[in-house]
């Protein structure tokens, strides 16, 4: 059966990828404020079944983010608008580590990741990881897929769920800028936002939040 929760998606996954378009670099602003209280380290949350259904607004637009299959350590994502698929890989991170493949996203192709240092769990404000690799898009050429994430701060953000404490967590490649904002209270994250940083940069711009989950 199964239950609705008002809460918030985790991390990247299920969030990334939009459909690959062109879009001129921007900055991302988010209201934030100070948070209540300095927050306790937040543990890495637990993966979600397949089936899980993510309920949420991207860019003003209603959209459903589909947990379509776990194969092994591997999660595949669904989006209802568009049936844009992307997977995420425990071994790598699923809350900010690199798409391993997608399809449908106005491009389809593969993130190969060579190598993964530091450690951003639990989370605390200073920690990052950093992963070194190469994209492919079908029928382009190879691109670099570097990108580094830190807990950059500590913002209290306002979403369509609610008002949470949350920690920022910023990731960067030479093409985007990802902010996840995690928020303890929920073991999720309640806001993710998504800028390109580069003029040539076919990343998408992205604001999403959560209004709903369905877990199985």
């Amino acid at each position: 059966m199964k239950k609705a929760y008002n809460a918030a998606i985790r991390g990247a996954a299920g969030l990334a990828f939009a459909g690959l378009a062109l879009a001129a670099c921007q900055t991302t602003q988010v209201d934030e404020m100070a948070v209540a209280e300095p927050l306790a380290p937040m543990a890495e949350p637990a993966p979600y079944a397949e089936g899980t259904v993510f309920h949420g607004i991207r860019n003003g637009e209603q959209v459903r983010n589909t947990l379509i299959a776990v194969d092994g350590g591997r999660y595949t994502w669904q989006r209802d608008t568009d049936g844009c698929t992307w997977t995420m890989d425990a071994g790598i991170g699923l809350n900010f580590g690199p798409e391993v493949s997608w399809e449908n996203c106005n491009s389809s192709g593969t993130t190969t990741v060579t190598n993964t240092s530091g450690d951003i769990w639990p989370l605390e404000v200073g920690k990052t990881v950093s992963y070194e690799g190469t994209g492919h898009t079908a029928g382009g050429n190879d691109w670099t897929a570097d990108r580094t994430c830190e807990v950059e701060g500590q913002a209290r953000v306002t979403t369509h769920a609610g008002t949470y404490d949350t920690y920022k967590v910023v990731c960067r490649t030479k093409w985007r800028e990802m902010v996840s904002y995690m928020s303890p209270e929920v073991g999720a994250a309640v806001k993710f936002v998504q800028r390109p940083r580069r003029s040539d940069s076919n990343s998408p711009s992205i604001d999403f939040e959560l209004t709903r989950i369905e877990a199985q």
